[in-house]
């Protein structure tokens, strides 16, 4: 079922079944306000590659929605070789909508949701609910961050929550839920017997008022092979990954952020001798930063591991910084606790002091509150394999986080940090030239990031240099006491030692009394004479 070019059409009552690539399709993304309601997709196969009509059909949506000004309700899908529900959203119209004059103006990745709600997606290969992937001009997909504001044309404008009501998803071999984006809300859902619940990678995101099940009573039929092989579950269950029977499932993941569940109950998340299970999790072998401030509120277990947190995997960053904060004390019994994989990097010192503090059933860290912010540190030059791996060192403790980037040509690494302290960094081939150092997520809040760097150094913020413009308003401090005393943004080279000790803190420059997100400084050799 094609609708190309159509508003306000009611696709309703439907049946599509056992067809190849995509099934109920809103071509372009100038598709708007219509309805989608009481319709079955099920049997959505994935085509050879001589029959695919479009590049993304090698990943077939039973319901492929490029416009998210349209409402989808009550539709039932199933049995996909790829996605359910796939809001594939360009960033404007493709196809021959691309060619219309008034293109340029669609955006659909800016667009209000108009309605998703009491859909069903179940026993499909991937995800349940995807938001990502959206399609590019030439067909190909690309990663798509849904962030829907009250006028699409003007990023600068309201931003819109995106509510995806009342979702029953499950036995989905990967995942429930997938998003990207901000602003998204997925609420009153029930997640069963999926490989992973739901994972956000997303800003300002949450998943409130739902049940998500580990693994319930029906165990599926598994395929023959499936038996014959061994792939089953303990109690002769069918399993999301039978390729993978240790896969730890996990009820709702960690990602980016800042991110939430909330109001939710998870219920019969329980390990065996095959596998970990936990209601709260992390992305696995995740090699970026998540934001230190995610959160879990008014939750419930029945029958169910709270947190499992697996050992961070080798060289991925983002498994080394991540943590979540209890707000109310409904995982860990202590409010505003903060539990963090089992890296002592993350744990406050007292927190590591602490008879228990590692809880080696969660294998995680569950400490007192901690005001937490995380760190960039970059070059501006340099072979990305040569400064790498990069360093950094709590020098009260000692404690060491290591860092590879986000992939080999990163020329940045970023970490969870304990802000109001100092940290070594250092570079595996030696310091570059240019340097960049960022505070983030930690407004109001300062690290002091000290680095060996061998010549008279130019320290800049926003184009101003520290050192030789009074209305940079911070100044090159006088000596590492003058540095800690200050109250914004500076820094002090020690010559004799050769080192740079930069303080980078996270408020506004002309108004000091006012935090903001983030604060970047540079360095660059200063000039000669």
């Amino acid at each position: 079922m094609t609708v190309h070019r159509t508003e306000r059409l009611r696709v309703a009552g439907n049946t599509c079944y056992d067809h190849l690539g995509h099934g109920f399709f809103l071509e372009d993304g100038a598709e708007t306000e219509n309805v989608l309601e009481g319709n079955l997709g099920f049997r959505t196969r994935e085509p050879a590659d001589a029959d695919r009509l479009l590049p993304s059909d090698g990943n077939p949506a039973t319901f492929w929605i490029t416009n998210p000004d349209n409402a989808v309700r009550g539709n039932v899908a199933g049995g996909s070789d790829g996605l359910e529900f796939w809001y594939a959203l360009p960033e404007h119209p493709t196809g021959l909508s691309g060619q219309q004059a008034t293109a340029g103006s669609t955006w659909p990745r800016r667009t209000p949701l108009g309605e998703f709600s009491g859909n069903v997606a179940h026993s499909n290969a991937g995800d349940g609910l995807h938001v990502d992937s959206g399609p590019r001009p030439d067909g190909t997909t690309e990663s798509a961050y849904y962030e829907p504001h009250v006028n699409p044309a003007d990023r600068d404008s309201a931003p819109v929550e995106a509510r995806f009501d009342r979702l029953a998803a499950y036995k989905n071999r990967n995942r429930a839920v997938w998003l990207r984006g901000e602003d998204h809300r997925v609420d009153g859902a029930v997640l069963a017997d999926n490989g992973i619940g739901a994972t956000f990678a997303s800003d300002r995101s949450v998943l409130s008022r739902s049940l998500v099940v580990g693994e319930t009573a029906n165990r599926g039929t598994p395929y023959s092979w499936d038996v014959s092989g061994g792939r089953v579950g303990v109690d002769g269950r069918s399993l999301p990954r039978p390729w993978d029977r240790n896969f730890p499932i996990r009820g709702f993941e960690f990602y980016d952020g800042r991110v939430g569940a909330e109001d939710t109950a998870f219920v019969g998340y329980t390990p065996n001798s095959l596998r970990e299970a936990s209601g709260l999790g992390f992305l696995l072998a995740n090699a970026f930063n998540l934001h230190p401030r995610n959160y879990a509120r008014a939750l419930r277990f029945v029958d169910a591991k709270r947190v499992y947190l697996p050992s961070p995997a080798a060289g991925k960053d983002g498994d080394a910084s991540s943590m979540f904060v209890d707000q109310d004390g409904s995982v860990t019994g202590t409010a505003n606790a903060v539990v963090t994989a089992n890296n002592p990097f993350l744990a406050a010192p007292a927190c590591l002091d602490r008879a228990g503090s590692l809880n080696a059933d969660w294998n995680a860290y569950v400490c007192e509150p901690t005001a937490d912010a995380s760190v960039a540190v970059g070059t501006g030059d340099g072979d990305p394999a040569h400064i790498k791996p990069v360093r950094l060192t709590r020098l009260e403790d000692g404690k060491v986080q290591t860092l590879w980037g986000s992939n080999s040509d990163s020329t940045s690494a970023y970490s969870t940090i304990l802000p109001g302290r100092d940290y070594g960094v250092d570079y595996a081939g030696g310091t570059p030239q240019r340097l960049r150092s960022v505070l983030f997520n930690g407004s109001g809040k300062w690290a002091l990031l000290s680095v060996p760097y061998p010549v008279r150094p130019k320290v800049t913020k926003w184009g101003c240099d520290l050192a030789g413009t009074s209305w940079c308003r911070g100044g090159a401090a006088t000596s590492l006491a003058d540095l800690r005393a200050k109250d914004r943004s500076s820094f002090w080279y020690d010559a004799g030692a050769q080192r740079l000790h930069l303080k980078v803190f996270a408020v506004d420059p002309w108004e000091p009394t006012k935090a903001v997100d983030w604060e970047e400084l540079k360095v660059e050799p200063a000039a000669a004479g």
